[in-house]
């Protein structure tokens, strides 16, 4: 997640969450708290895990760099990723 004021936030996966999603329907919980406002969601799959990506992310969780963020989806995701993003509107 890109919060509206640039602060990058993983989602998933978290601690024990399954890595590989292996079901059409997937669901999982958030708690939306400050920043408040628009959310730019942004979802990378591929048929393997991404675990390059997902190291590098942690080091970015929580700060400031939503450009960073694009240029490592672009660099560390393989070549059949696919990314999608979705916008949404939080308040408390």
């Amino acid at each position: 997640n890109i919060a509206g004021d640039g602060t990058v936030q993983t989602l998933y996966p978290i601690g024990s969450d399954q890595p590989i999603v292996t079901t059409p329907d997937f669901k999982f919980s958030v708690v939306v708290r400050e920043p408040f406002g628009v959310d730019q969601v942004v979802a990378v799959t591929s048929a393997q895990r991404l675990s390059d990506l997902e190291q590098v992310l942690k080091v970015w969780n929580q700060q400031k760099t939503p450009v960073e963020v694009y240029r490592l989806v672009e660099r560390y995701a393989p070549p059949d990723a696919r990314v999608g993003a979705a916008s949404l509107y939080t308040s408390p």
